[in-house]
Formats: structure tokens, sequence, C-alpha cells
């Protein structure tokens, strides 16, 4: 149950929801995000723990309006399922301000940021969250 578009990529696994974002998003990517998001965690992750990888290097920032939408769809959207958010945002200092901008208020889950997408999936590992197994 894969879903991709030209800005992101969603790719759901037995415990693990892999996220891979392109190019700058506006409000309407942003929308279509979270309710492509929410389609696979509802279907694929109601009733156990999860966690999400969420690799950001080649993402390329978002307009304003993106950050209530994302803060919304992290702090009250997601299952009480969900207990890990690793986010590799690569060396982009206003990329790491925007997305502390949007998780700042998270506490229902552990959420890390990562330079790159290989140190944020060693962290998931090491809790027992890994791509072995995809969810179809």
């Amino acid at each position: 149950m894969k879903v991709t578009s030209e800005f992101y990529t969603l790719k759901p696994y037995a415990n693990l929801l892999y996220v891979k974002s392109f190019l700058s998003w506006d409000e309407r990517v942003s929308k279509r995000f979270a309710r492509d998001t929410l389609g696979i965690v509802q279907k694929c992750y109601r009733e156990k723990p999860w966690a999400v990888l969420h690799d950001m290097e080649e993402w390329q920032l978002g307009t304003p309006e993106i950050e209530e939408i994302l803060s919304e769809l992290l702090n009250t959207e997601l299952t009480n399922t969900h207990t890990h958010h690793a986010l590799a945002v690569g060396t982009s200092q206003i990329k790491k301000w925007q997305i502390e901008n949007i998780v700042k208020d998270i506490s229902r889950y552990k959420i890390r940021l990562f330079k790159t997408s290989e140190d944020a999936e060693k962290w998931l590992i090491s809790l027992g969250y890994d791509r072995s197994s995809p969810q179809f």
C-alpha cells in the first residue's frame, strides 16, 4: 500500500512507516500528505506500536501554512499507538528551525531530529523498529 507523489513517498512496514519528502510544500500538498498518512495509519497501525522514519533530507521547506497542518497531524490525529518519530533533516539550519517549530508541542511520543536518515534509522532499529517486513 505504498503511496507515491512528486512531493513524498509513504511506505508502511510491519511496525514502521517510512516517509521520504521532496521539493517545497504548500498548504495543498500538506493537506494531501496528512490525508494519505492518516489513511495508511488507520489501515496498518491501529492496534500495535509503530514508529515513523521520515527522511526530509531532500525536502526544501514549506510555506508558513504547512506548520499548523502538520503540527495538528503530529499532535492530535496520529493514533495513540504511535511511539517514536525520527526525522532526518540534513544540515540546513532553516529547515531544522521549521521542523522544530512544527514538532515543538509534541509530548505523546518520543521525537528526535537527526542529520542523516542512516542515523535516524539506527536509533529506531535500536528500539526494535525496522523496514524488514513490508506491509501490504
